[in-house]
């Protein structure tokens, strides 16, 4: 992968002492565990008793969607200075009765079983933007956790070393319904899609807002 440059900020998991006086696993114990139901999706409940700030135990029951690990991926041209998305619709505005419920989007999906994250991104760039990448046009960014009250869901975010003339066109896989618009804006239209509310989606406005950090950086390492 490309390195980053030395003033760039470090895309590396955090220390174990950054967790130094924070509660860890040993504080938390689970009762139980169950599966609700399983489609495409898996809905699981817990039952867990944990250490209270201040002292004391608090036992309690929460459920959450388990989407498991998942890469966001931004494909950026430094030489054009542009980057490339993807359209398509989502079940999740739909079901809140938004009017507009094909989003705005970077590349994204799930990490296969015995897949690397690195290797979801190389080949969900080519699945829903019909681009092929390199292992070392991708610039990681740290893993997180997008919705931890809610989702079982860890994510892997990348900004990607592209060429992105001639990028663009439908895609994805039609046997998992996937009818995927990808499309190129520069660099100062993607971030007034942010600022007018245009895109929508947190993983977008989460690696547009990175890429503006460290854009000077990667095009001075990757032109």
């Amino acid at each position: 992968m490309a390195q980053p440059p030395p003033d760039s900020p470090p895309h590396s998991p955090p220390a174990p002492d950054a967790f130094a006086e924070s509660f860890a696993r040993a504080d938390a114990r689970e009762i139980r565990r169950e599966i609700l139901h399983q489609g495409y999706f898996a809905f699981e409940k817990a039952d867990v008793e944990i250490a209270r700030f201040g002292g004391g135990r608090d036992r309690f029951q929460r459920e959450a969607l388990r989407i498991g690990e998942v890469i966001i991926l931004l494909p950026y041209d430094p030489v054009a200075d542009r980057v490339l998305l993807v359209e398509q619709f989502r079940i999740a505005p739909w079901l809140s009765e938004d009017a507009h419920p094909w989003l705005w989007e970077p590349v994204a999906g799930r990490v296969d079983p015995g897949e690397t994250p690195a290797q979801a991104a190389l080949r969900e760039a080519e699945e829903e933007a019909g681009l092929k990448l390199r292992p070392e046009d991708l610039d990681p960014l740290p893993p997180c956790y997008p919705s931890p009250g809610a989702l079982i869901e860890h994510m892997h975010g990348f900004v990607a070393r592209a060429d992105l003339s001639g990028a663009g066109g439908t895609h994805g896989l039609p046997e998992e319904h996937e009818n995927i618009r990808a499309f190129t804006l520069s660099f100062a239209e993607a971030m007034e899609a942010v600022d007018s509310g245009r895109m929508r989606t947190a993983t977008g406005i989460l690696l547009l807002l990175t890429l503006a950090r460290r854009r000077e950086a990667l095009r001075a390492l990757w032109r």
